[in-house]
């Protein structure tokens, strides 16, 4: 029995360490054009954890720029607004899971959630 326990001793000792998670904020915000808002994950330095960053930012700053530029040069109506957040589901060295909650309002009766 000793010698089990020995093992489960040894191979909990030897699993890789954690990801850690911290998050980015980034708001852009013009009066009476728009309210921007994104919020994403960075993952510590592994080369899954960098090739997630690099991912998740790309996909909300091209968001974020995108929703900016729609807001042409004549000032809308109604501000246009962009929310994403993102939820990590899991973060370990092997595997890294995360998704996004968009809501976007360019117009229109009501704003959509992607």
């Amino acid at each position: 029995m000793l010698g089990r326990l020995g093992a489960l001793t040894t191979l909990s000792l030897l699993a890789p360490p954690a990801v850690t998670t911290t998050w980015v904020s980034k708001s852009v915000n013009k009066e009476n054009w728009y309210k921007l808002s994104v919020t994403y994950p960075k993952f510590s330095s592994t080369p899954l954890a960098n090739l997630a960053n690099n991912a998740i930012s790309t996909a909300a700053l091209t968001e974020l720029n995108d929703v900016k530029k729609s807001a042409g040069t004549t000032q809308p109506r109604v501000p246009s607004e962009l929310l994403w957040k993102t939820t990590v589901g899991t973060a370990t060295p092997n595997l890294i899971s995360a998704y996004a909650n968009i809501y976007e309002f360019e117009g229109g009766a009501h704003g959509i959630s992607v």
